[in-house]
């Protein structure tokens, strides 16, 4: 067993995931926390490397920082429970944090499968921008902020070292935001307040995309534009401003992190100004379909096939049934 590294899964009311990423991970080398905070308890013995926590009263943030400080590890990986890891690529993220302690996070190529397993994996440009960081100089500390935001990629689902997954997870637990995407930009700060930011050129995360439950699509990016609008994005500004008060790194890399995101377009910004239930009424309904479909074309732009794994898609397969 791998006493230095831990997997956290993180999970809510969703039994069925549960338990196909307990089949899964039942076989890693390492202990893998199950960290569910269902209405009830979903009756998963601890057994081997899977550790069962069951958490009602924790939100996700004190989820995760509950098992960070709560054991020993030197490092850490995170799972949703439709995410699948591959172990090689963990283990080389592994090695790699281990053998460079100038660096903070690893990372790997981003895979996604719909759901069945139907039409094989596939992997997009836009979810896999980060690939050169490698070879940006770790100084002027600023470029490196810079580059990192400017090319960002999901790095939530990634192998951190503990300091930085603590750190970060405490700002979150504190401050408390109501926006979701926070996590990702706390994660991305105190990785880089502790240290490089590895990524390798191997699929480490498999996901299988299921639109339906994406919280993503109702919760507004961190932006400029949203600060504006959005009343309480506002206020978790404020938030992050009063937790970070005095640290100039961390104001550096929200400056970083807002004149790297997207801008509202004329469109988005002329219909936010028409009241809710005249967008959701009858006479709105072709404009919300295509609306849809120019989502989906930007959301595929760049779609590549991945070379066939059948080794994953084995394992991912048999986590499924």
């Amino acid at each position: 067993m791998i006493d230095d590294l831990v997997i956290i899964v993180p999970t809510f009311n969703r039994p069925d995931y549960l338990r196909r990423v307990v089949r899964y991970y039942s076989s890693f080398p390492c202990r893998v926390y199950i960290c569910d905070s269902s209405a009830e308890d979903a009756g998963i013995k601890s057994d081997g490397n899977i550790i069962y926590r069951w958490a009602p009263e924790k939100n996700f943030n004190k989820k995760v920082l509950d098992t960070v400080e709560e054991t020993s590890a030197d490092f850490y990986a995170l799972s949703p429970d439709d995410d699948f890891i591959k172990e090689e690529t963990l283990m080389e993220c592994l090695t790699f944090l281990r053998d460079h302690p100038d660096h903070s996070l690893a990372g790997g190529k981003q895979v996604f499968f719909k759901e069945g397993l139907g039409e094989g994996f596939y992997s997009t440009d836009a979810m896999n921008r980060m690939h050169g960081i490698n070879e940006i100089p770790a100084e002027p500390k600023e470029d490196y902020v810079r580059y990192f935001w400017s090319h960002y990629q999901n790095i939530l689902w990634s192998v951190f070292r503990k300091k930085a997954i603590r750190d970060a997870f405490a700002a979150l637990n504190s401050c408390n935001y109501d926006n979701g995407n926070f996590v990702e930009l706390s994660l991305g700060l105190e990785s880089l307040r502790n240290g490089r930011i590895y990524i390798s050129s191997n699929a480490l995360n498999f996901r299988e995309i299921i639109t339906r439950e994406h919280w993503g699509s109702t919760t507004p990016t961190i932006s400029r534009d949203h600060m504006k609008s959005e009343p309480a994005l506002a206020e978790d500004i404020r938030r992050f401003h009063d937790y970070y008060r005095g640290d100039p790194f961390a104001e550096f890399c929200l400056d970083c992190h807002l004149d790297a995101a997207p801008r509202e377009s004329l469109s988005e910004r002329m219909t936010k100004r028409i009241p809710v239930s005249v967008r959701k009424s009858f006479l709105f309904a072709p404009l919300r379909f295509a609306s849809r479909l120019l989502t989906r074309s930007k959301k595929t732009a760049g779609k590549d096939p991945v070379f066939p794994d059948d080794v994953m898609e084995a394992k991912i397969a048999q986590a499924l049934k």
